[in-house]
Parts: C-alpha cells; sequence; structure tokens
C-alpha cells in the first residue's frame, strides 16, 4: 500500500503526525458555545472511558463531524449527556453516529412533528381578514 490508508465508513486519513495542532484547528472553526460544549464533553469522554483517551480518537471524532451544523452538534452532545451515555462505554464513534444520523434525519423529523403536531395558529387579525370580516 502506497500513500495514505483510508477509512472506508468515514474517510478518514491517517496520518502518523501529533494530532494537538489539528484537534485545534477543528475546534477554532466552531461558535464559542459550540467550543465549551464539545471541550466538556471530550473531557467526559476521555475521563471516564480510558481506551478514549487518546489525540488520536479526540482528532477522528472532530473530523467526522466537521460538516455538521452546531445545531446538531449541541442537540447531539445534549442527547448524549441527558443519558449519560460516557458511563455506559459509548464514546467517541457513537456521538458522532448520533450527530451524523441526526444531520441526515433532521428534515424528514420536522415534517413528521408538524404532520402530528400541525402549525402554529394565525392571528385573529389575519384570520379575520381572510374570512372578510374586517
Amino acid at each position: 500500500m502506497s500513500g495514505q490508508q483510508v477509512c472506508p465508513a468515514c474517510g478518514y486519513k491517517y496520518n502518523r503526525y501529533p494530532k494537538a495542532t489539528a484537534i485545534r484547528d477543528l475546534l477554532f472553526k466552531r461558535d464559542k458555545s459550540t467550543k465549551q460544549k464539545l471541550r466538556s464533553v471530550i473531557e467526559l469522554i476521555r475521563e471516564y472511558i480510558p481506551s478514549e483517551d487518546t489525540d488520536d480518537k479526540t482528532h477522528k471524532f472532530l473530523w467526522g463531524i466537521k460538516d455538521i451544523e452546531n445545531k446538531v452538534v449541541i442537540w447531539g452532545i445534549k442527547m448524549y449527556c441527558k443519558d449519560k451515555m460516557y458511563l455506559s462505554g459509548k464514546g467517541f464513534a457513537f456521538l458522532r453516529a448520533i450527530m451524523q444520523n441526526h444531520a441526515k434525519d433532521r428534515k424528514a423529523l420536522e415534517q413528521a412533528e408538524l404532520k402530528k403536531l400541525g402549525k402554529t395558529p394565525k392571528s385573529l387579525k389575519i384570520k379575520r381578514k381572510e374570512l372578510g370580516y374586517d
């Protein structure tokens, strides 16, 4: 095999250089609140799951979620921390899968919720104008 090795699942390219600067660069691209939440969840995972306590795994996680919106990342972190999944040994790969699946399914979930709950009612003044009362 010549060249870089590529993960068939996520497309990650393996390199042997130190990952600290790459981790910093990937975090730098996020807004302030997302950065804080990512740092806290990374700290929790690295503290409670010894096998995940490497810069390499942290870098792979951040690289896997680099194209996901901040809202989806924050939602995934909230779901992960709410159920304390880090205490069950579910690490970076599980959290990344939560975020990636929610990013794919978000629009379909919003449409299903709209069908289930309906839209919010219009203002009564607008409704009265539509019906010809005013």
